[in-house]
């Protein structure tokens, strides 16, 4: 089908997903949006949450703030907006991890970007 290029294939392409939904629900997971996003994507993104099509919940996955009306969104309680603040471990909850997985705990003058670099390498050797 390809990337809907005017409104009346975006139209299609919300139907089609529609009826696909009347049947399930489905939490489409979209990571790394910042590699992904632009302008037309980001204008049927968006458009796909006003629809407020029952059944469907996405998740959007970024290292920066999508180009969507978020506010807007959140105001009208169709989005919810989570922060890096939020996601990131305290210095506590990256020490009971550290301790829960039987690594060994850095020293307390290493830097916290250093802690990070040791536990990104002990996961993914």
């Amino acid at each position: 089908m390809g990337f809907p290029g005017d409104k009346a294939a975006v139209r299609r392409v919300l139907e089609h997903i529609r009826e696909d939904l009347a049947e399930r629900r489905v939490l489409l997971v979209i990571d790394d949006w910042h590699f992904a996003a632009f302008p037309e994507f980001d204008a049927f993104l968006e458009r796909l949450v006003y629809e407020g099509l029952p059944g469907l919940t996405l998740l959007l996955l970024s290292r920066t703030r999508p180009a969507l009306a978020l506010e807007d969104l959140r105001l009208k309680g169709r989005a919810q907006v989570f922060g890096q603040d939020l996601l990131a471990f305290s210095e506590e909850e990256t020490v009971a991890w550290f301790a829960r997985h039987g690594l060994p705990e850095a020293h307390p003058n290493t830097p916290k970007s250093a802690n990070l670099v040791l536990f990104k390498n002990r996961l993914y050797r």
